[in-house]
This record gives structure tokens, sequence and C-alpha cells, in this order.
């Protein structure tokens, strides 16, 4: 039994000492030194995917409608990009339209301010469907309108980085901190040293609720294209090549972009930058039923 108890604790002394060896290997900020790719990982990050969303105010429409009587639809833009949104497109399907008057088929926005760090998303509530009735059908009747919606949105990435040494060994500590905003986000899968330059390689993702088109409400968008904007490492624009084209295939896209070494041999402390644009759909549906009184009526 001793012998047991001696194993147990040379066991947990073991492992306490294991767990102490590890922790000091860690840096302050999260972050450990390894080799690219690998590389530091960040253990922060901060944006949003949620691009443009849209509801109504309360009771309008109500959560039951009707027959023959009036109704407003006040409709509630928030934009939670940092950029703001002047070419929203919205166009409503999923009825019969001849049983609906005083609500269009298609609007547009072009004033939804951005969001900010202190106010939140911006917003729009200025479109207000006044006098919405539905008649022309017998009984009761189940309105089902889809709200589709889409707008240019613009993904910014903003990460610290360090940039390998020419053995391609990273031996330096940076902020674990990343920012983006939009619904495609970014990733860096690597970072590696080619001689006198640096070449990052990124995935994007649709982490978003709606998808990427090339024209919007066409059912037949096959490349759905994303125009790269402004890459930067440190105050160097990327040469950037895209692997199978700028397009958005299966909510994913890879590219990679060269940049020249700026800080000698060693490995050392850079930003990298990335903002890319595309057209992005959403939708919103809703279902209403619509009560017909005279039926009650004998």
């Amino acid at each position: 039994m001793i012998q047991n108890k001696q194993k147990k604790n040379l066991l947990l002394l073991a492992l306490l000492a294991t767990f102490l060896l590890l922790s000091s290997c860690s840096s302050s900020n999260g972050q450990t030194a390894g080799w690219f790719g690998g590389g530091s990982t960040s253990t922060t990050s901060s944006g949003s995917t949620n691009g443009v969303t849209l509801e109504f105010v309360d009771g309008n429409p109500p959560s039951e409608m009707f027959k023959s009587n009036r109704y407003n639809f006040a409709f509630v833009f928030k934009n939670y990009q940092k950029h703001a949104i002047s070419d929203l497109q919205m166009k409503l399907e999923g009825y019969e339209t001849s049983y609906v008057s005083g609500l269009n088929t298609e609007y547009s926005i072009s004033n939804i301010p951005k969001a900010t760090d202190t106010a939140g998303p911006g917003v729009n509530s200025e479109l207000v469907a006044e006098g919405v009735a539905l008649d022309g059908f017998e009984g009761d009747y189940n309105f089902n309108p889809e709200f589709k919606y889409c707008y240019t949105a613009t993904t910014t990435y903003r990460e610290q980085i360090c940039v390998p040494s020419t053995k391609n060994q990273c031996t330096i500590t940076v902020e674990a901190n990343k920012e983006q905003n939009g619904p495609l986000t970014l990733t860096i899968d690597a970072i590696n040293n080619l001689e006198d330059s640096v070449r990052l390689d990124f995935t994007i993702t649709n982490s978003g609720s709606g998808k990427v088109v090339n024209e919007c409400f066409n059912t037949d968008n096959y490349a759905n294209e994303y125009s790269l904007g402004s890459v930067k490492l440190g105050g160097n624009e990327g040469n950037c090549e895209a692997v199978s084209g700028f397009q958005i295939a299966n909510n994913k896209a890879s590219f990679y972009c060269t940049f020249p070494r700026t800080s000698g041999d060693e490995s050392y402390a850079s930003q990298i930058s990335v903002e890319f644009s595309y057209k992005y759909q959403q939708s919103l549906k809703k279902s209403i039923p619509v009560r017909d009184l005279t039926q009650n009526i004998k």
C-alpha cells in the first residue's frame, strides 16, 4: 500500500512539473513562438459577420391579419459593417401578388449608415409600406412573403503577425489580436519566407447567412466573384494571385500574396491588412395568417 501511494505521488509530481514547464513556454499574450506554416495563432478576435439584417417594428405588420383590413409594414435595416450601404435592393416573392395591395414587389434603400464601436449598427427605418391589405381569396389565406435583399458588402481584416526569418523561423512575440468585419471572413493559412520576399496564403469563408452573387436576384449565378482591394503587409502592397480565379465556390475561396522583406534576415512583427468587396444577398421569410371573419357570419 505504501509503495502504491509513493508511485501515485511521484506521478502527480511529474504531471505538475510538466504543466509548469508548458506554462513557462507560453507567451503572456497567448501565443507561442514556432515554425511557419504552423506559426503563431491568435487568441482574441473581434468583428461581425451579420452584414445587413432586416426586421420590422413591433406590430407592423402584426402576427395575424384580417381580410380586407389595412396594415403598415415598417422595415428596419441594421448595418453591422464598418462602411455605409448605398445600393441595397429588395425584392418580394413567394405569394400571389393579385391578392395584395399597398405593398410593392421591389424597393431600394440608399442610405444605411455604417456601424460604429460606440453606437453599434447603423440603422435605417425610413421605409414604411402603408395601408397593406389582402383580399380576393376565399376563406383564410396564409401570407408567406420572402423579403430578398442584396447590396455591396466589404470585408476588412487586420492582424499583427510574425514575419519569419530567412530560415522560416519565428522567435518573437506578437499581440494576439485580430479584427475583421463582413459576412465573408478571412483566415491566414501559412506565412513563409521566399528568399527576399514573404508569402501569405489566405482562405475566404462565407460565415454570414446569405450568399455571394454577381447579379442580385439572379438564379443563374455560377461564378460569384469578389474584388480584392488593398492587401498590405506593413506599408507594402502585396502581389496577389487567386488559386482558382477570384470567385467564391461552395462558400470558399483561396488566394496568396507576396511582399518584400523589410527588416533584415531575422523574424520581425508586422501588420497585415486586407479589404475586398462583393455582392451579397440575404433574405427574411415571414408567415402571417390572414383570417376571413365573414366565414363566421351565417
